[in-house]
């Protein structure tokens, strides 16, 4: 049965997923993604770049960031923009019929962390300018079975600020007790009106 798509749903580039399989990534993208390490990421991402060209290479920056377990990295060691220098020069270097340039590695890293950045701000900025932010960026690479999705990431998000909740829980058919993150908002009517969603 063929379902309905999603009101909203960003569609994905058909080289960049499998076929017949509801999105799912192709499997360079969940090798990275299952890494949960946004310098190693967005290394890659840099040399995609620099090798192939922005639509392979935002599909892996964006993992650097949509993950949840990335983005908490993401956000303890800031990713410093000599490392992936360093780091990029070095994969490119041992790359075969590779001389890569100073400048032109430059370049591919700046593509990397701007594009990751710009993911980072548009999932989870203040609500009001999530919607001019996310429109430019199109489809957002994300692997939900490699790194749960930190907030909603190809479909709209709701209009309220997201928090999320550390619960832990006690199921009577397990022996011990079971921590679980969910994710909540406090929906108000107020946001619905245009002086709350127009930003200023």
């Amino acid at each position: 049965m063929q379902l309905a798509p999603t009101p909203g749903f960003i569609e994905p580039p058909s080289a960049l997923v499998e076929s017949n399989t509801e999105s799912r990534l192709v499997q360079l993208l969940r090798d990275a993604a299952s890494t949960k390490n946004p310098t190693e990421i967005l290394t890659r991402s840099a040399v995609a770049h620099y090798l192939l060209g922005p639509e392979l290479g935002n599909a892996l920056a964006d993992l650097s960031v949509t993950g949840r377990a990335a983005y908490a990295e993401f956000q303890r060691a800031t990713v410093s923009h000599a490392t992936l220098l360093a780091l990029t020069s070095e994969r490119l270097a041992n790359t075969e019929h590779v001389q890569a340039s100073p400048e032109d590695v430059a370049v591919a890293v700046s593509a990397a962390l701007d594009r990751a950045y710009s993911v980072a701000w548009a999932l989870r900025g203040p609500v009001a300018k999530q919607e001019t932010a996310r429109a430019p960026l199109g489809w957002i690479a994300v692997s939900g079975e490699d790194d749960a999705p930190h907030r909603p990431v190809n479909v709209p998000s709701p209009p309220f600020e997201q928090y999320d909740l550390r619960v832990t829980v006690a199921p009577r058919t397990m022996p011990a007790t079971l921590a679980v993150t969910t994710r909540f908002f406090i929906a108000s009517a107020d946001a619905f009106a245009p002086s709350a969603t127009t930003p200023p």
